[in-house]
């Protein structure tokens, strides 16, 4: 009896240590990776976005840069670019959008929404993955997978109620710094990968990424976008 009553307990202790984490406990290990509660204590931060648009071909077809701000102390968020020889701003303030073209306010609803959501995003994409679960999701632990260029990660799905988007992050298997993103939207997949992340504020922000139209797997069929973040200041309270 006392031999089996051993294998039962070594067997119990196998299953339990094999068992696989939750979703929460991934994204724990992720914020840790990512400097752990030092970002809560980020005043404001200011960064330029460069964006590299790619044809089908891979030639650039659209190259921008905006530079980004965010007072988290203010609440308030700005995005200044040019497009067309204008200067424009646009600002997100008290959960409302304000857009200025050449210092004049844009009064254009289609405007005004289209840049409410980019405001928004930006906090949410460039945030990542400190934010995730402040923001309450319905989370799913899908594994460990390697992705198309072999890197081996652990896989989250992420959903929020009334919203038809599907969220993807994949942490790497071992330092947990997150790989890459994926997202259904508008009935497309895209996959954007971290190719170099920052390493002078321990937060392992984000540097290049690349983007890529994929199939269901996120398995890439073409090449779509190129993005470079470059830090231009980070200030802690």
């Amino acid at each position: 009896m006392r031999v089996k009553a051993t294998l039962y307990i070594g067997l119990l202790l196998t299953l339990v240590g094999c068992a696989q984490p939750t979703a929460k406990e991934i994204l724990q290990q992720a914020q840790k990776a990512h400097g752990g509660t030092r970002y809560q204590k980020v005043s404001d931060l200011t960064y330029d976005k460069a964006t590299w648009t790619l044809s089908e071909e891979g030639d650039t077809i659209r190259a921008r840069i905006a530079t980004h701000h965010i007072d988290f102390i203010k609440g308030i968020s700005s995005i200044l670019w040019e497009d067309k020889g204008e200067d424009w701003k646009a600002l997100l303030q008290n959960d409302t959008a304000s857009v200025f073209r050449d210092k004049f306010p844009v009064a254009d609803i289609k405007i005004l929404a289209q840049n409410y959501r980019k405001l928004n995003a930006a906090q949410f994409v460039f945030w990542q993955p400190f934010r995730i679960l402040e923001t309450n999701p319905t989370m799913s632990y899908e594994g460990e997978k390697t992705l198309f260029n072999g890197w081996k990660v652990h896989h989250i799905t992420l959903s929020y109620p009334n919203e038809t988007d599907r969220w993807s992050f994949f942490f790497g298997s071992t330092n947990y710094r997150l790989k890459a993103t994926g997202v259904f939207f508008r009935n497309k997949y895209t996959l954007i990968t971290n190719d170099e992340q920052e390493t002078k504020t321990g937060l392992y922000l984000h540097h290049k990424r690349t983007s890529y139209g994929t199939d269901s797997l996120f398995v890439p069929f073409r090449k779509g976008t190129l993005y470079k973040y470059t830090l231009r200041s980070l200030n802690y309270h």
